[in-house]
């Protein structure tokens, strides 16, 4: 069992009075100091097994926070559910932290090593923060305490080889005798590369969990039934449905989920819903060579019946639509997400959907996870949205005149920052995220400490509103642009005015640094970008072809082309250092309030909610465009579905992070 959080998967212990032979066995294997201990323990078994939920508890059992000695240092429960949990170059410098965090020696030693920045690669990765540091570490103290654990779970959960490529690194490393002290507990299905390294282990290190007793599994699993559905603990069909289960703790926990998913069910609620299940039962086949697979999917389809039974064919098709935009997405998205993929034009049609995906989101609770889609704190409309550079914290600037700072992967508003007079048009990070810039309509600039929320500079100068700000590449200079028509290029750290740069007509609704920092390129109000020279603040080149106002401007990431986009419903592709332009993109039916550029792809939103996206070389004569209607949730352009999906996904991006930017 596992509970889906936004930003991991946390697992969660075994039931107590379960799995008590196994916990055991492997209690006894962390504490032994022996040489002859191996030091490498492999739990495997099939989906569904509990490999996870033992891993859980022997975490726990070794936690310093549940005993005087800490044995356990660290763990990372892989998870194909998040990039992070499923990367292999995350698992060793989230172990070294953990073990930095728990020993001053190994801490002092890493460093000492000093090869904090190894490259990614694993045997370095493995040498550099890993092997060095503990043999330093080790060398000058004799150790008579047990030794230390690290657990690692779900190890075929690792993008393609990654997880079978560790362990190979990780016994290799062993075998030279390279990690004495450390034990490394670690769980896995079958995967036939991981089984074929594992044959080199002792079978005192070794459990299959399919070859566990079935008696004491079905006790286990009883034990397991009886503490999550204690109104029918003493009901004889506990026993037929923990038979039913066949060995697999995800039959049962889905199940439990199923019969008892609320409070407000009565115990006769539950009764009918555990018998409904029974009478489903594969029970009259006891010889079906695949039984527990098909209990399973007897198990999912009773629980789909039960959401879809009761509706019209059209709406079972809307739910279906629904259904398929959750399970599509490459990550979990949010029913709100879900609805206006799936919805329409007409708002109450849209408000509709919604219902529907909160009722299907309530009503496959048991087999579907869903995301919580919305950050909700600011009391009037989001202006602007940026993410930290390491993706934890997520910043937003409001009509309200406030900034809000928020984890990226909870939703938890973190801090809430106050001091405009204004709203609050344009807000960004500093490369190294210590510091948050903003732009208000006040005609100010604040810079903050994003840690602590704390004004460190106010910037003035400006006698218009300030619509867009951005700091440099190393984050020494921050560049904004007003409604006053200038630009002004700042100090970042003591808030004096560098360069005032004068040229446009009109208001200055976007700017925004070359990759290398020695440019900067603005898009005005006047239908012209221009691109100045930020050291001398010279104008080197205006871009003339739009016919309407130009909200937002980018750079390329190699700085070779700009991309504009324009409230006359085009995005233009523009050579940066001749100001050609190459391209005109016309597919919009309405203005376009964003746009940025990826290595491979030229990403746009706009304000007829569509995102478009050409995955082409920008020198391309014709870049064909996915164009995605939020209101029926398919391509207007035919892609492939990984094209498809990834349109998808920057769509949810759309509708959480809107950008609003004043009209021309």
């Amino acid at each position: 069992d596992a509970i889906l959080t936004d930003a991991t998967v946390v697992r969660v212990p075994c039931i107590e009075g379960t799995r008590v032979k196994i916990l055991k066995q492997l209690y006894e294997w962390a504490e032994d100091s022996s040489p002859t201990s191996p030091q490498v323990f492999w739990i495997n078994g099939p989906a569904g097994s509990g490999k996870s939920t033992i891993a859980c508890s022997v975490a726990e059992h070794f936690d310093d926070n549940n005993k005087g000695l800490n044995i356990l240092q660290a763990s990372f429960f892989c998870s194909r559910q998040f990039e992070d949990t499923r990367s292999r170059a995350n698992i060793i410098p989230t172990l070294v932290y953990q073990l930095a965090h728990h020993s001053k020696s190994f801490l002092q030693s890493l460093c000492a090593v000093n090869k904090l920045d190894s490259v990614n690669k694993l045997g370095k990765q493995m040498n550099d923060l890993l092997v060095e540091p503990w043999q330093l570490s080790t060398s000058t103290e004799s150790r008579t305490l047990p030794p230390y654990l690290v657990v690692i779970d779900a190890l075929d959960e690792i993008d393609g080889h990654g997880g079978s490529e560790f362990l190979q690194e990780l016994l290799l490393t062993i075998e030279k005798g390279a990690l004495h002290g450390l034990k490394f507990l670690v769980t896995s299905r079958p995967d036939p590369n991981i089984v074929q390294l594992c044959k080199s282990l002792s079978s005192d290190a070794v459990c299959h969990l399919y070859d566990v007793d079935t008696d004491e599994v079905n006790e286990d699993i009883l034990i397991y039934l009886k503490d999550k559905l204690p109104a029918l603990e003493n009901e004889i069909e506990l026993v037929s449905l923990m038979q039913q289960a066949n060995g697999l703790f995800i039959y049962a926990s889905t199940a439990v989920k199923y019969i008892s998913p609320r409070r407000d069910l009565t115990i006769k609620n539950q009764k009918n819903r555990m018998k409904q299940l029974l009478d489903s039962s594969l029970s009259q086949q006891p010889h079906h060579p695949v039984k527990a697979t098909l209990q399973i999917d007897m198990l999912y389809s009773q629980i789909l019946y039960e959401a879809f039974a009761k509706l019209e064919k059209d709406e079972i098709q809307a739910r279906l639509v629904i259904l398929w935009n959750f399970l599509c997405a490459e990550e979990r998205i949010s029913p709100i997400i879900a609805a206006r993929l799936a919805g329409s034009d007409n708002e109450d049609d849209q408000k509709d959907m919604e219902e529907c995906a909160e009722y299907l989101i309530d009503s496959l609770h048991a087999v579907l996870y869903a995301k919580e889609g919305k950050l909700t704190g600011h009391k009037e409309g989001v202006n602007s949205v940026a993410f930290s550079s390491d993706g934890t914290h997520i910043v937003s600037g409001s009509w309200d005149k406030t900034i809000c700072v928020w984890d990226s992967s909870t939703g938890a508003e973190l801090l809430q920052l106050t001091g405009h007079t204004d709203c609050v048009n344009s807000v960004a990070f500093s490369p190294d995220g210590t510091h948050i810039v903003s732009g208000s309509m006040d005609e100010t600039i604040c810079v903050w400490d994003s840690s602590t929320g704390a004004e460190l500079l106010q910037l003035t100068g400006h006698t218009g509103g300030v619509n867009s700000v951005a700091f440099s590449p190393d984050g020494t200079h921050i560049v904004s642009g007003s409604m006053d028509n200038t630009i002004c290029v700042w100090d970042s750290s003591t808030g004096a005015k560098l360069l005032q740069l004068t040229g446009h007509k009109e208001g200055v609704n976007s700017v925004a640094f070359s990759p290398d920092g020695t440019h900067i390129v603005s898009g005005s109000r006047d239908k012209t970008i221009c691109v100045w020279d930020s050291s001398t603040g010279a104008d080197l080149l205006q871009f003339i072809g739009h016919t309407g106002g130009v909200n937002s401007v980018a750079f390329s990431p190699d700085g070779i082309h700009i991309v504009s986009g324009s409230w006359d419903n085009t995005i233009c592709v523009w050579n940066s250092s001749t100001g050609a332009e190459l391209l005109q993109l016309t597919a919009h039916t309405g203005t376009v309030n964003s746009v940025a550029l990826t290595p491979d792809a030229l990403h746009t939103g706009s304000g007829e909610t569509m995102v478009h996206i050409c995955n082409v070389p920008l020198n391309a004569e014709h870049l064909p465009t996915v164009l995605i209607d939020p209101h029926n949730a398919s391509p207007l352009a035919k892609q492939d579905m990984s094209t498809e999906i990834l349109a998808t996904q920057l769509l949810n991006s759309h509708w959480y992070f809107t950008s609003s930017t004043p009209p021309p």
